[in-house]
């Protein structure tokens, strides 16, 4: 095929769409393969430490953007409203309202 239409989901893991992108999960549908891909991939996700893995991240971004799998032609912008009564909320967060669920409290 030429042209197709994805969604990933809003997260603030990458690791969540990044193994979108390791040799033989979509590789019969992408058709893309990269080794130096792979490792990092595998050693972000293998890597708890956020500080330590900001780095793999930045790498493989890195060769994502030199090698890319696939080309984005879009970006959606999400927005997101709630009720004044919910106290917590970070509407900075790039990953929606569940970031925020440990820090959500309901004021009456």
């Amino acid at each position: 095929y030429d042209l197709a239409s994805v969604s990933t989901p809003i997260t603030s893991d990458p690791s969540e769409t990044a193994g979108e992108y390791l040799s033989g999960v979509n590789e019969k549908s992408l058709g893309y393969k990269n080794a130096k891909v792979d490792e990092l991939i595998q050693k972000g996700i293998e890597t708890v430490d956020i500080e330590k893995r900001k780095p793999i991240y930045k790498e493989l971004y890195k060769e994502l953007s030199d090698d890319p799998p696939v080309i984005l032609l879009n970006y959606r912008r999400t927005i997101t409203a709630y009720n004044g009564n919910i106290k917590g909320i970070d509407p900075e967060k790039y990953n929606s309202i569940s970031a925020n669920l440990p820090a959500l409290s309901i004021e009456k």
